[in-house]
C-alpha cells in the first residue's frame, strides 16, 4: 500500500523484453510508461518548405511574357500602320506636286492667252483706226472715180488731193 502523505508514482507496465546484449540482465524488466489513450497526439509531419517564391516568380514571369508579347504585337502593328501612313502621303505628296506643276503651267497658258488677247485688242484697234481712215481713203477714190467720168476737172483735183491726204 502507499503511505498518504507519499506522493503518487506512475503505474509501471512491463513489457517481455529480450536481452540485449551488454545492458539486459536476467529477470529484470524495464519499465515502459503508458500514456493514457485519450492524449495521444498524431504523428508529427515533417514541415515541407514553403513554394511561395516560386510560385510568385512564376506569375511574375508570366505576366511578364504577356506583357511583352502584347508589346509586341502592339509595336508591330504601329509600324505597319505608320508605313501605310508614309505611303499614303508619298501618294498625296505626289499629287500635290503635279497640281503644283498644272498650276504653274495654267498660269503660263493664261499669261501667253492673256498676251495674245491684248495683240488681238490692239490690232483690232489699229484695223479700226485704218478702217476709218480707210472709209475717207475709200470715199476719195469713189469722189475722184465719179469725177473723173464726170469730166469734172474741180472736183477730180479736189478727190486727188483727198487721196494724198487720207490715203
Amino acid at each position: 500500500m502507499t503511505m498518504p502523505h507519499e506522493p503518487a508514482q506512475p503505474q509501471v507496465a512491463t513489457l517481455p523484453s529480450t536481452p540485449e546484449p551488454a545492458q539486459a540482465q536476467p529477470g529484470y524488466e524495464q519499465p515502459v510508461y503508458e500514456q493514457p489513450v485519450h492524449q495521444q497526439q498524431p504523428p508529427v509531419v515533417p514541415v515541407q518548405p514553403k513554394k511561395t517564391g516560386i510560385v510568385v516568380l512564376s506569375i511574375l514571369l508570366v505576366l511578364f511574357f504577356g506583357a511583352a508579347g502584347t508589346l509586341g504585337l502592339l509595336y508591330l502593328g504601329e509600324k505597319e500602320h505608320s508605313q501605310q501612313v508614309s505611303e499614303q502621303l508619298a501618294v498625296k505628296d505626289k499629287q500635290l506636286v503635279d497640281a503644283s506643276k498644272k498650276v504653274d503651267d495654267s498660269k503660263d497658258a493664261l499669261t501667253k492667252a492673256q498676251d495674245a488677247q491684248k495683240k488681238a485688242e490692239d490690232g483690232q484697234k489699229a484695223a479700226e483706226k485704218a478702217n476709218v481712215s480707210g472709209g475717207k481713203c475709200t470715199d476719195a477714190a469713189h469722189a475722184m472715180r465719179s469725177a473723173a467720168l464726170a469730166v469734172d476737172n474741180a472736183k477730180l483735183e479736189a478727190a486727188a488731193r483727198d487721196i494724198i491726204a487720207h490715203c
